[in-house]
């Protein structure tokens, strides 16, 4: 081949790769220019201004807004003590080209304290406080919305009587055993999104 021919094709090749999207090094020009996840998440936690270590729940998915492919951020923002505990609720949408933010929203929350929460779950369950052991609660998020996720365990026994098929003699034997709780709770209006108990036992005999 003349070189001048060679020198078209070059140039010709090169222009097509560049239409097309993909460097000389094989990666994507268009990957290349794109944010990440985790890049969007900080430019969104950074300039709410929020602790990193008061940011909780955080979501992050592919959106389109104002005809810009974003990645829509949104988590909270938790204040004050255990019991008086409030949030605000952050929400952004990150250009995933640039990073540049496109919208930004917040909005405060006031939230029923854990015990309040708890209470909710035991008065569901139909159980006292005293009998319950391996409580844990924590904050999450829901469809979105703010959280408890509550779970505990509660001991439980049974007498059971087998008869043999004339009735005239039987076997008593004991079912002990636990059974478990599991409840996401609305933390803002307090109701009961979900909830669901598992009971495991073992028998023994009189």
């Amino acid at each position: 081949m003349k070189k001048g021919l060679f020198r078209k094709a070059t140039a010709f090749a090169v222009a097509a790769a560049m239409l097309a999207g993909i460097s000389l090094n094989g990666v994507s020009s268009v990957e290349a220019a794109s944010i990440s996840e985790k890049k969007a998440r900080n430019i969104a936690v950074n300039d709410s201004r929020a602790r990193n270590s008061d940011v909780m729940a955080i979501d992050i998915y592919d959106n389109t807004v104002r005809g810009q492919d974003v990645y829509t951020v949104t988590f909270y923002e938790q204040h004050g003590s255990e019991e008086s505990r409030k949030f605000t609720h952050y929400k952004y949408h990150v250009n995933q080209d640039n990073g540049t933010i496109v919208a930004r929203s917040h909005r405060d929350l006031t939230v029923i304290s854990p015990k309040q929460a708890i209470k909710k779950a035991l008065d569901k369950a139909g159980v006292s406080s005293s009998k319950v052991k391996n409580k844990d609660l924590d904050y999450g998020a829901d469809d979105g919305n703010l959280v408890y996720n509550i779970s505990f365990s509660v001991p439980v026994s049974y007498y059971n009587y087998s008869y043999d098929v004339y009735g005239d003699y039987y076997v008593r034997y004991f079912s002990d055993g636990t059974c478990d709780y599991n409840f996401v709770i609305n933390a803002v209006n307090g109701k009961i999104i979900d909830w669901d108990s598992d009971e495991d036992y073992y028998d023994y005999y009189d």
